[in-house]
């Protein structure tokens, strides 16, 4: 089963990469598979005189590909794998919001890259929580609904919120001392600073609504929750003015 997945992303790759080459209007291009089951691609481009450019279409592309091969392999297995199909849930949305940055021209930072993976993997915990605190209330076997949900218990789950709420709150400080020193180099304004305040009392809010069971639909949480709708707003004007101020 793993060795079709490899051929079958493989040939996905090289299907993927070659639209994405035809796009630059080279002819005679090659597209192919290279070496002996390392699966590598081998491509080759005459003629072009901007390998930047090339790089930034073929980066591009392999981004759409590894999202391609998460989809595969949650719907081939990972899914009732326990662990993994909470990695797999979170690296979906990680990855979706890197190709944002791909298609807007938007260089991300790897402190935004911790938080968006730390971020959605609260989220993703809080989920299964919230679903097997539901099933529980039910008295429904939470195994035969979900598999792997029935291999969780919620003082693991509790665990893995605290520790991917812990990295997100500490890797946001340090984004927002190096924003800060990034925009207004010599002066401290605290602007980007003080967006901590309300990120952690948002963030601090969603942990407690998780776990009283409120996250098996967290896109109603940033819908309904006036607190959090709040908190948002604070974060975006400190953030503005941080931006702005000179």
């Amino acid at each position: 089963a793993i060795r079709t997945l490899e051929t079958s992303t493989l040939d996905h790759s090289i299907e993927t990469i070659t639209d994405r080459v035809n796009t630059l209007g080279v002819s005679e291009s090659t597209v192919q598979p290279y070496g002996l089951g390392d699966n590598e691609i081998l491509v080759e481009l005459p003629g072009i005189s901007d390998p930047e450019k090339v790089e930034d279409a073929i980066k591009s592309t392999s981004k759409l590909a590894v999202y391609a091969v998460v989809n595969v392999g949650y719907s081939l297995g990972l899914k009732n794998e326990p662990i993994l199909d909470l990695a797999a849930v979170s690296a979906g949305f990680v990855l979706r919001a890197v190709a944002g940055g791909v298609a807007t021209g938007v260089a991300l930072t790897d402190w935004f890259l911790i938080v968006a993976s730390f971020g959605s993997l609260l989220i993703v915990t809080g989920k299964r929580s919230g679903e097997k605190q539901l099933l529980a209330e039910q008295r429904a076997d939470a195994g035969a609904v979900r598999q792997s949900l029935g291999l969780y218990t919620p003082s693991f789950l509790r665990s893995v919120r605290t520790l991917s709420a812990a990295v997100t709150v500490t890797a946001y400080c340090l984004w927002a001392f190096d924003r800060a020193a990034h925009l207004h180099p010599g002066r401290d304004p605290i602007w980007f600073q003080l967006t901590i305040l309300p990120f952690t009392i948002a963030l601090l809010h969603v942990m407690r609504l998780l776990d009283s069971g409120a996250g098996a639909a967290p896109e109603e949480l940033a819908l309904r929750d006036h607190r959090l709708q709040l908190y948002g707003l604070c974060w975006v004007g400190l953030f503005a003015v941080g931006v702005y101020a000179t």
